[in-house]
């Protein structure tokens, strides 16, 4: 059954290529496909970009996050610290 329908399959092929019209056809189906590979491969990459900005801001948030020294209460602590720190004087 299978072999059957592999060879009307192969027949119709061979008949539509072995005409002018047929590779005409043919070309343009290829030409066509190519245009739609071009266009998905177009589209993949700008989804990936789309992709990545996401991730890139999702750790530039979590960069922020964890940015001790744009925090307020962070800068009080380390000058009180550092103010109450004994120097030790040279003479």
């Amino acid at each position: 059954m299978n072999s059957d329908l592999y060879l009307e399959v192969m027949a119709n092929c061979s008949a539509f290529s072995s005409r002018p019209d047929g590779l005409v056809r043919l070309r343009i189906l290829a030409f066509d496909f190519g245009i739609l590979l071009r266009e998905q491969l177009g589209f993949f990459l700008k989804f990936e970009v789309g992709v990545l900005q996401f991730f890139l801001a999702a750790l530039q948030s979590l960069a922020s996050d964890w940015d001790c020294l744009s925090k307020s209460s962070v800068r009080v602590l380390a000058s009180m610290v550092f103010n109450t720190i004994p120097m030790d004087s040279t003479s």
